[in-house]
């Protein structure tokens, strides 16, 4: 196991019975200055407590850790939720997922094969949601979020979930609150 992880916050991890090789933790991209920034521009919508976690870090987020296996890059994230939408942790979010993007760019160009898995914080469409308009003011189903993961597949990459059910993708879904007995409900989104 190969975690990257903040205390009883942010955190990712790849399981696996053998060892991975080539590990990374977080996003390329992140450098001194934009680190001050995130953790400047991220401080008044983020409590105490959360700044201190980002402090751990040197103003990065466990969200973010890559291995390799028997050849095949395995890539998982935990992408910043965004709410309330217009504060800086939506800036946050968008900026990380650039990096995101870049890095996406950098694995197709070496030609290694990869997979992005984990807790992407979005909805694709309304159609995977049980309630769109219960979500309609959320990071989660925002256009700009919804662009830049279109933006993701356009390079070449597929949406497994997609890929699998793509004959129907209505009440497929990846998560249910725990509250209001949403699995028996049918009450879902589609957001890892």
């Amino acid at each position: 196991a190969v975690f990257h992880g903040q205390k009883s916050y942010n955190g990712v991890a790849i399981l696996s019975r053998e060892p991975l090789t080539d590990v990374q933790m977080g996003l390329e991209g992140l450098d001194e200055a934009e680190a001050g920034d995130a953790e400047e521009g991220t401080e008044e919508a983020l409590s105490e407590e959360e700044q201190e976690r980002e402090q751990e870090l040197g103003g990065r987020q466990a969200r973010y850790m890559e291995g390799t296996l028997r050849g095949l890059k395995l890539c998982n994230l935990y992408l910043p939720n965004g709410n309330p939408v217009g504060t800086d942790k939506f800036t946050y979010r968008q900026q990380w997922t650039e990096r995101l993007l870049a890095r996406a760019d950098s694995l197709l160009r070496t030609e290694v094969p990869f997979v992005l898995v984990g807790d992407f914080n979005l909805i694709p469409s309304d159609a995977d949601c049980y309630s769109p308009t219960a979500m309609k003011d959320d990071a989660v189903t925002h256009p700009q979020c919804r662009q830049r993961f279109r933006a993701l597949k356009y390079k070449g990459l597929y949406d497994a979930l997609e890929a699998v059910h793509s004959h129907d993708m209505r009440g497929v879904y990846t998560y249910w609150g725990y509250r209001g007995n949403a699995w028996d409900r049918g009450h879902g989104i589609r957001i890892d």
